[in-house]
């Protein structure tokens, strides 16, 4: 008969349930063993279970043994007169022998997992032969050709290291090299010259290289224009005193910049162009 499962021992035992209590002030007539005692009318357990005392009102009927049932042999006779007996049967079957395994299943075997073809047929077939290089068909067409001078079977060894070259390396970083003295070579001091102006600077020099009002502080100005003519920025400087590098298509003074000259911004806003001039001096 099959074992029965065994529990997995990670698994936690399963806790019984233990029901219901019973009722407040209920009472159980127990025995000497610890169990309920049962009663024709039926007690209650404190499980909730109700025992009888006597047999159920319905009994399995008792079964017969196997020889004590001739009527059910002569039934089953009757019923099977022409079968042999069980002798002839077991006879029969003793004379049975399998079937012989055949004497190719290797070779079956092989042929199914080979594709067909045997390991002795496939020992038959043979890589194709490398074919001969220019070499060796040059030697082949003409053998009695003699070699020339430049052929030789081995080539030369290569001269050896000399047996005492590690001496000849500590003999040479011991002997000092001569080094040639830099001869020094004498400069003259030069004075330092003092150079001047050819025209004294004065207070009306300075004055009259500036120049008042150029520019209205209180707009916006434009104050220089750099870079190449396909590539032109320039700088402006805004009315809140912050300048800025802008370039055509940037946005300036809520408008956009359209064009920028050798001396003059244009940028448009709203339906007005602005043009923005260098300041004159």
């Amino acid at each position: 008969m099959a074992l029965p499962a065994a529990l997995s021992p990670t698994e936690e035992p399963l806790v019984e349930d233990p029901g219901l209590p019973p009722p407040p002030g209920m009472t159980f007539d127990i025995d000497d063993r610890g169990l309920v005692r049962a009663t024709p009318e039926g007690a209650l357990t404190p499980r909730g279970l109700r025992i009888y005392a006597g047999l159920p009102p319905a009994v399995p009927p008792l079964r017969t043994p196997p020889e004590a049932e001739p009527e059910a042999e002569a039934e089953a006779e009757d019923a099977a007169p022409d079968a042999p007996p069980v002798a002839d049967q077991l006879e029969r079957f003793r004379d049975l022998r399998p079937r012989a395994r055949p004497e190719d299943v290797i070779e079956q075997r092989e042929r199914a997992t080979l594709q067909g073809i045997s390991r002795s047929e496939l020992a038959a077939f043979r890589p194709t032969a490398r074919p001969q290089s220019v070499q060796e068909e040059a030697e082949a067409a003409e053998p009695a050709t003699p070699s020339t001078a430049q052929a030789v079977q081995a080539s030369p060894p290569p001269v050896q290291r000399p047996g005492n070259f590690a001496a000849l390396v500590r003999r040479a970083e011991r002997t000092p090299q001569p080094q040639a003295q830099a001869e020094p070579v004498q400069t003259a001091a030069v004075a330092p010259r003092t150079v001047s102006p050819a025209v004294p600077s004065s207070a009306s020099v300075a004055r009259s290289a500036t120049v008042r009002n150029a520019i209205n502080l209180g707009r916006i100005n434009l104050i220089g224009v750099y870079g190449t003519p396909n590539n032109r920025r320039a700088l402006v400087r805004l009315a809140n005193g912050k300048y800025q590098k802008v370039k055509v298509g940037d946005r300036l003074d809520g408008g956009r910049v359209a064009a920028i000259g050798d001396a003059e911004l244009r940028y448009s806003k709203g339906s007005r162009t602005i043009t923005l001039d260098m300041p004159g001096g």
